[in-house]
């Protein structure tokens, strides 16, 4: 009786120590695990606004032009000793060249005091005949130019750095007495640094 239980007992137990113990698991071939994320840095672009329609300008400054107005200037350095008729006079009297004395022709309008350019008109006394036309310009008390015409007619202020001369014309071969050119007209203006004419002299003097 004993004998016979035994064997079916021991498969039993057996059996049941089977069924209390934990199944394993083995990882499957080829299966990854998912590593955790790596965050990315995203480089984002900032546009700087910008009023529509507006191209910035740089290094470039704009001078505001005045019209058509000129502002001479006196020459540089210290103010020359001619600033008065007198003074002027005195100086234009030691140029004389010719052995006659020069006689002044309208100097209270060719000085103009208020202008930048002054005007002296000086003709010999005691010669012959006509001894001509010597115009001699200052600026600042600074003598800045001379010029001769053998028959001035008028002569204008023309702006404050600005003097017109009207004279007879020359031509070849005319006498003395008789110019057959015509007038022409001839403007001096101080630049701030020299005198120039602006226009042609043809037969300012007789050949």
């Amino acid at each position: 009786m004993r004998a016979r239980f035994a064997v079916p007992l021991a498969a039993l137990i057996l059996a049941l120590a089977a069924c209390t113990q934990k199944p394993t698991t083995s990882p499957t071939t080829g299966a990854s695990t998912p590593a955790p994320a790596t965050p990315t840095a995203t480089a984002t672009a900032t546009a700087s606004p910008t009023a529509t329609g507006t191209t910035p300008t740089v290094g470039i400054s704009v001078v505001p032009t005045l019209g058509a107005t000129v502002t001479p200037t006196a020459p540089k350095g210290a103010v020359g000793p001619y600033t008065t008729i007198q003074t002027a006079e005195a100086y234009v009297s030691k140029q004389a060249d010719t052995g006659f004395p020069f006689s002044f022709i309208g100097q209270d309008l060719t000085w103009r005091p208020a202008a930048i350019l002054h005007v002296l008109h000086a003709t010999p006394q005691g010669t012959a005949s006509y001894g001509g036309d010597y115009y001699y310009f200052f600026v600042n008390g600074n003598p800045v130019g001379t010029r001769y015409f053998t028959q001035a007619v008028r002569e204008t202020g023309v702006d404050p750095s600005t003097f017109s001369i009207t004279y007879t014309v020359y031509k070849p071969g005319d006498p003395h007495c008789c110019p057959a050119g015509g007038q022409a007209t001839v403007r001096f203006r101080w630049d701030g640094s020299r005198l120039s004419p602006l226009d042609p002299m043809p037969g300012a003097t007789q050949s």
